[in-house]
């Protein structure tokens, strides 16, 4: 799956919302799942796919890549 799909799958608003979060290595997987069932009220598999999708975006040689592709989207009003 390219970046585009996972990036779609995981929704831009909720990649962009909570970017730090699954950028932030020090938070477990379990974690991530956690604050977006209290905060958003997903179900615990839909936080478990974002959660999973967002991270495998997330790599160091492509997290800006993928930020500037969001940030350049006309359909977006999107603040990180």
């Amino acid at each position: 799956m390219g970046t585009h799909a996972k990036i779609a799958r995981t929704s831009i608003g909720c990649f962009v919302t909570y970017f730090h979060e699954f950028a932030n290595s020090k938070l477990s997987r379990e974690s991530v799942i956690r604050i977006l069932r209290e905060r958003e009220g997903y179900t615990e598999g839909s936080c478990a796919s974002r959660t999973d999708n967002a991270r495998n975006i997330i790599v160091p040689d492509r997290a800006g890549d993928t930020l500037q592709l969001i940030i350049s989207n006309p359909n977006g009003d999107y603040r990180i």
